[in-house]
């Protein structure tokens, strides 16, 4: 005799609503379902496939920057990995420094409070900044990366242009 459909739609109910809480916490590899059937938990798949997937982060400043301005702020929105010495990253800028000229980056839940994590440094008439950055730093949805101008602007370096590599 067949299953009538009210149980069947009451079963399929229970089943989705057992799949969309594995979605808001993906952490089981298997979603098992009412009947007993195992099945794999496509939320963690997916989220899984993302580890390791690069993350740039693209900043850019218009004109000359202030003494120990506030260049660029981003918003961190996933887990990303910075790596060491800032493997692929780029700096450059449109304008060369007259003399050397170093850029702070920082990263915390408000500028004020923020901790120094590396820096970028454009030598005299370069127009390409080079990166310190001493070991890999790991970046939570709870932080904010901020690029920060050194406290005595250099008064031809312009029009800054900053990628961070990362990988979430």
């Amino acid at each position: 005799m067949p299953t009538p459909i009210n149980t069947l739609e009451a079963q399929f109910e229970a089943d989705l609503a057992l799949i969309n809480s594995f979605v808001n916490n993906p952490t089981p590899a298997l979603v098992t379902l009412s009947g007993g059937q195992q099945l794999p938990n496509l939320a963690k798949i997916v989220m899984d496939m993302g580890e390791g997937l690069p993350y740039d982060m693209p900043m850019y400043y218009k004109g000359v920057p202030l003494n120990g301005g506030l260049m660029a702020r981003i918003n961190i929105v996933r887990n990303a990995s910075l790596p060491q010495d800032l493997v692929g990253s780029r700096a450059t800028a449109e304008f060369a420094a007259t003399a050397s000229t170093t850029l702070l980056l920082k990263r915390g839940t408000d500028l004020d409070t923020a901790t120094t994590i590396g820096s970028i440094t454009f030598a005299a008439g370069s127009k390409v900044g080079t990166f310190t950055f001493a070991a890999e730093v790991t970046l939570t949805p709870a932080d904010t990366l901020y690029l920060v101008n050194a406290n005595s602007a250099d008064a031809t370096l312009a029009d800054i242009s900053v990628t961070l590599m990362s990988h979430r």
